[in-house]
């Protein structure tokens, strides 16, 4: 087996200040972070680093998906680093980069899934990382006219 990277970004019309502020409460993560269609999913969180958090999603028929980890890094407004396991996947645990860079007055979220070990959870991974980022650009957004592009830039 090889390792595998995930990749994704997306361009919000919002601060980094406000674009970073939603990933920092389980309230705010519950807010956005549901692919598929999900309920918004149970989290709970110590946003710090070395700090735990634990992500239960319930995906209605694709059953209940439990994410867990702990915060590597954190610098504030800037880079977030993680621990990821999820049990949908018999990989183990892989680590998760957010960075966060300003973009005039909207900012640029670039996700960096790597250690990934099956093709199957690298499928997985691409597709939840890209609903998640829509669904954050979504939460994000005040007004129908506001768009966000997710592509899969470095």
């Amino acid at each position: 087996m090889t390792d595998r990277v995930v990749e994704e970004a997306v361009r919000i019309d919002r601060t980094v200040n406000e674009v970073f502020a939603a990933w920092t409460s389980g309230a705010r993560l519950a807010a956005w972070f549901a692919p598929m269609g999900a309920t918004p999913p149970d989290v709970e969180m110590q946003f710090e680093q070395g700090g735990k958090f634990r992500i239960v999603m319930d995906l209605g028929p694709g059953g209940i998906h439990i994410t867990r980890g702990h915060f590597v890094e954190i610098v504030e407004h800037k880079l977030i680093r993680m621990s990821w396991q999820c049990d949908a996947w018999a990989d183990p645990p892989s680590e998760v980069e957010v960075r966060f860079e300003a973009d005039g007055q909207a900012t640029i979220v670039k996700v960096r899934h790597r250690g990934i070990t099956s093709p199957l959870a690298e499928e997985g991974q691409k597709f939840g990382w890209q609903a998640c980022l829509a669904g954050l650009a979504a939460a994000l957004s005040d007004s129908p006219d506001r768009t966000a592009t997710t592509d899969q830039r470095p």
